[in-house]
């Protein structure tokens, strides 16, 4: 029996798949026999037997196959893989804004979560350098009034210890 290749991934197709079981995506049924008979895995969500023990994907319906730890699999009822996604891609704008990577893969809550938690967490880092930026100022303050009280008092000026911040 001649098998033909997918014309996306180029893997082996069964004769009467609708859909290759390594993509998922569709292809032409018409050309092909009809799908051999049962053989213990059977597609849940159309009935169809699925003869390759390493198919991802029902051949009828392109629903994903299941992971199972036995030797019987079971197809779930996502839908096929609507187009491939470039992990490189997805993680590499996920470093730039975090929630970037899940929402182009189609992940929205995960996202959205992800962008919320960066803004917080960059708002922090302002709020920080804030702090950082007003201690800064505090700093050169306490150093300006303790070298002009430090004159004063070698002028044989009287410095009480309370709060007097007046300048020479």
């Amino acid at each position: 029996m001649q098998r033909t290749k997918c014309p996306y991934c180029s893997s082996d197709l069964n004769p009467g798949n609708s859909f290759c079981t390594s993509c998922g995506r569709s292809v032409d049924a018409q050309a092909f026999g009809r799908v051999a008979p049962a053989t213990g895995n059977v597609c849940s969500r159309c009935g169809t037997s699925i003869v390759d023990a390493e198919s991802m994907f029902c051949p009828n319906c392109g629903s994903r196959v299941a992971v199972t730890t036995g030797i019987q699999r079971t197809v779930t009822n996502n839908p096929p893989l609507s187009s491939p996604k470039n992990p490189t891609l997805a993680g590499i704008i996920s470093l730039f804004i975090w929630g970037l990577g899940p929402l182009y893969n189609g992940q929205t809550v995960k996202g959205l979560i992800f962008i919320v938690l960066q803004l917080v967490v960059y708002g922090f880092s302002l709020l920080s350098i804030f702090v950082g930026v007003f201690s800064f100022a505090l700093a050169i303050f306490a150093a300006w009034d303790a070298y002009n009280t430090a004159k004063r008092i070698n002028m044989g000026e009287v410095v009480g210890s309370g709060l007097s911040f007046t300048p020479t």
